[in-house]
Order: C-alpha cells, then sequence, then structure tokens
C-alpha cells in the first residue's frame, strides 16, 4: 500500500495461513514468503473486486493516514518492522 496525492493505494494483497510467516524476520520465515504465491498485482484484478476490497480496508479504518504511519514507524524503528 502506497499513499498518493493523499489517497492510498494498493498494489497487492497478500494472505498468509499463519500470520507469523508475514511478521517473522527469521530465515526459515524469509524461506517460506518465497515459495508463496503471491497472486495477480491489484490493478490488473476486475475493478468490481478492487472496488469491493478497498469498500472492505474503508470500513476497517485502513485510509491515507496508515499508509503514510507505517513507513514513518518502520523508519523510527531502524527497519526492524516488516510490513
Amino acid at each position: 500500500m502506497v499513499c498518493q496525492n493523499g489517497h492510498f493505494i494498493v498494489e497487492n494483497v497478500l494472505f498468509y495461513k499463519d500470520a507469523s510467516i508475514g511478521t517473522d524476520s527469521t530465515s526459515e520465515a524469509d524461506w517460506k514468503r518465497r515459495g508463496i504465491y503471491i497472486g495477480p498485482q491489484f490493478d490488473t484484478l476486475d475493478v468490481g473486486v478492487q472496488e469491493e476490497f478497498e469498500k472492505y480496508l474503508q470500513e476497517r479504518g485502513v485510509n491515507e493516514h496508515v499508509a503514510l504511519f507505517i513507513p514513518e514507524v518502520c523508519g523510527a524503528q531502524g527497519g526492524r518492522v516488516n510490513t
């Protein structure tokens, strides 16, 4: 997710059966992430699917503020957080 001109843009979406795969910084978790099919780029999906997913995110408070906050936190923590 990136923030551009005051709007957030979803670039891709990943699903992990186990959240630790996405958050752990171990070599084992990194190896598992590399073997997961990431699917198509978000902007190549049907427009209706994109719109519904964006509604889903908005209903949960994921917006441009979150898109701007994530890189700030990562920078403040010296890159220790995986997004």
